[in-house]
């Protein structure tokens, strides 16, 4: 079926400002970055479109966080003050590992206290709908609001959309999926409340009660009675809106469906949804073609690079898969950096895009100071920031 079109009349569109460094998203990894760039001097301004920062492990209630994959720096001083406010717990959930478990709304606050603390230019409810590129240079990100469209201009950019929308709409190369375009499932998660804990924690290993007949739960150990919950998961593309459309309605079906069979476990039976996440879980989209590609074969071997950025797990993140071919002013960070299939689980867990926010934050900052290109970035002045910064480099 052939598709009707129409012409949108051309139109001047105001740059209402003009900064070091604009990070496009902020998710769990354009927290970090937004911060570490404003502190080490760059003029920072941070485009969300939602409301609040957090990403999926606010929004999307992906509030269990794994130690061992690296909790670090930025990542690791957030912690340190959602503590002092009540906001997280820590403890094995499952045998022999630790894990932190955060509060999602107390997160929201203590998001907006960290970036106006560091003078972070903040635009809330801002999707990014166009760039401006002039040979292999992003001059200014195009934003689509209530105010209509507007322009920031910046000396860098860092995407941290976990789509990577703004490499794909600058015309980077970009990959899905594994050699047959197969993508992670998508899930939605939730919040039981009314839960009994007692009876619960009366279980000599009751993790094992949640892989049947429901998908995982965990007790959060922030508030009594309160689990974070799965939802399921169903395979779909999160970067195709239609299949979103889908994907949100049966999603949500599904949650209803299993919290049936959630209330047959032990210390359930008066418990009731107390929230479902309002952004999905989308694993997998788009990855960058990045100057190097992290493989699962240098995760298997625990490699470290030269030009580490930090240790995820037993391996570490180059800062050149951070950097998509054609652009010379882009950062990537997130789920979306440059990476094969099977290694992409372990990128897109919450501490690593934590990681690789910090380090391309702190490199557009240190880019923003001479050309704005990211390629010139001294890696052993980034590592020394990054090292002074608490990260582990993992050399």
């Amino acid at each position: 079926m052939s598709l009707r079109t129409i012409t949108e009349p051309a139109r001047q569109i105001p740059i209402v400002e003009e900064v070091d460094v604009v990070v496009v998203g902020g998710g769990t990894a354009g927290l970090p970055a937004a911060v570490a760039a404003a502190r080490n001097g760059a003029r920072t301004a941070l485009v969300e479109r939602w409301g609040y920062v957090g990403g999926a492990a606010v929004g999307g209630l992906v509030v269990t966080v794994p130690e061992k994959a690296g909790i670090w720096g930025i990542q690791r001083e957030f912690y340190g003050e959602l503590a002092k406010l009540g906001g997280v717990a820590w403890g094995q959930w499952i045998p022999n590992e630790n894990w932190a478990v955060v509060s999602a709304p107390i997160s929201k606050y203590l998001a907006d206290v960290f970036l106006q603390r560091e003078n972070v230019s903040l635009l809330y409810h801002s999707w990014c709908a166009a760039v401006q590129v002039n040979n292999g240079r992003i001059n200014a990100v195009i934003v689509e609001n209530k105010s209509g469209r507007q322009a920031i201009a910046a000396k860098v950019v860092i995407d941290a959309t976990g789509d990577a929308d703004v490499s794909h709409l600058a015309g980077a190369l970009t990959v899905k999926g594994d050699a047959h375009g197969h993508l992670a499932p998508i899930t939605t998660m939730y919040m039981i409340a009314g839960a009994d804990s007692k009876v619960w924690g009366s279980y000599e290993k009751p993790w094992e009660l949640a892989v049947q007949p429901c998908s995982s739960i965990c007790e959060t150990r922030v508030n009594p009675g309160e689990f974070n919950a799965w939802g399921g998961s169903i395979k779909g593309d999160g970067a195709d809106v239609r299949e979103l459309t889908r994907l949100e309605i049966q999603l949500r079906a599904a949650i209803l469906a299993e919290f049936a069979n959630v209330r047959k476990l032990p210390g359930m039976a008066q418990s009731y949804i107390s929230c479902i996440a309002e952004q999905m879980g989308v694993r997998e989209t788009r990855r960058i073609v990045a100057d190097a590609m992290l493989t699962a074969e240098d995760g298997k071997a625990g490699r470290v690079f030269d030009d580490t950025i930090g240790r995820a797990y037993t391996f570490t993140v180059p800062y050149s898969s951070l950097i998509p071919q054609r652009l010379e002013n882009l950062l990537v960070a997130g789920r979306c950096i440059g990476c094969d299939h099977g290694v992409h689980d372990k990128i897109r867990i919450v501490p690593v895009c934590c990681t690789t926010g910090q380090a391309a934050g702190t490199a557009a900052a240190l880019a923003a100071r001479a050309d704005g290109d990211v390629r010139r970035v001294d890696i052993a002045r980034l590592q020394t920031l990054l090292a002074q910064q608490g990260v582990n480099l993992g050399r």
